[in-house]
């Protein structure tokens, strides 16, 4: 079972968890639906990782926050509640978590949708960030 408190650490069946520390986004496994492969998706084509699927959100966070993945992300608009208790296993585990554009998740919107989700370890989510195509904010 995964579970985190805010200040308190991530842990997989009680023992501590962390991020990877994946040095480049090339030939990192990174868990996503397959619409991120199409290279109108990324600032100069396709970054060159190993796309991974799993079919939810939040367990796609956790297995990120256990270091089994170097990261996750999701283009599409998102529900506050697929993500909030997954974000917070990746950030306590040491890992970077945001909007698709590089923001700030903010939690209880009038509309409780996010804008995508990007989480890895701190330079794999840079990478990412960066590798994708510029969008508005939902």
């Amino acid at each position: 079972m995964f579970a985190a408190a805010l200040g308190g650490g991530a842990t997989l069946n009680g023992k501590p968890i962390t991020v990877t520390t994946a040095p480049k986004l090339r030939g990192a496994e990174i868990l996503a639906a397959r619409p991120v492969m199409q290279s109108e998706v990324w600032e100069t084509g396709f970054p060159g990782f190993i796309r991974v699927y799993r079919p939810s959100l939040a367990y796609r966070l956790s297995l990120v926050g256990q270091g089994r993945f170097d990261g996750m992300l999701t283009l599409r608009p998102t529900w506050e509640w697929d993500i909030a208790a997954g974000a917070l296993i990746v950030t306590e585990a040491g890992g970077a978590v945001s909007t698709r554009i590089g923001g700030d998740l903010v939690f209880n919107n009038p509309v409780p949708k996010v804008n995508g989700v990007v989480a890895a370890g701190s330079q794999a989510h840079a990478q990412i960030i960066a590798a994708l195509r510029p969008v508005h904010a939902a």
